[in-house]
């Protein structure tokens, strides 16, 4: 995720700017091939809310449904429970909703603003 479009050039510069990377960032020409190149490394981990963003009758990514999420909150929940973080950032509301399933799974109480919004988000 985040790899090799506009939005990376910044979560990189971020993920650099807090000191997390082991190797320098060079930002690439917006919309550049990076066939081969990878992210550099650093102690982060990026994952996404859905391990395969689902593809609407026009061909087209659309925004996965609520139940498809459901699914994903117990291989997030692994994701975590083997990288143990010391912070997650949720980038949309597909993580955000994907990350408070998880914590339920986990039997906490998801953090607060992940609660209030939980309800109230409409994916479908």
């Amino acid at each position: 995720p985040f790899w090799g479009d506009d939005a990376g050039i910044k979560l990189y510069g971020l993920i650099g700017e807090l000191g997390l990377l082991d190797e320098p960032f060079s930002p690439w020409i917006p919309r550049a091939s990076l066939v081969g190149e990878f992210p550099p490394a650093g102690r982060y981990a990026i994952t996404n809310a859905c391990t395969q963003m689902p593809v609407g009758d026009d061909g087209k990514f659309c925004a996965p449904t609520a139940s498809r999420l459901d699914g994903e909150a117990q291989r997030l929940l692994e994701e975590i429970r083997a990288l143990k973080p010391r912070a997650i950032l949720a980038c949309g509301k597909s993580s955000a909703y994907t990350l408070a399933k998880a914590a339920i799974l986990e039997g906490s109480t998801p953090p607060a603003p992940l609660a209030r919004s939980l309800s109230g988000i409409k994916l479908e």
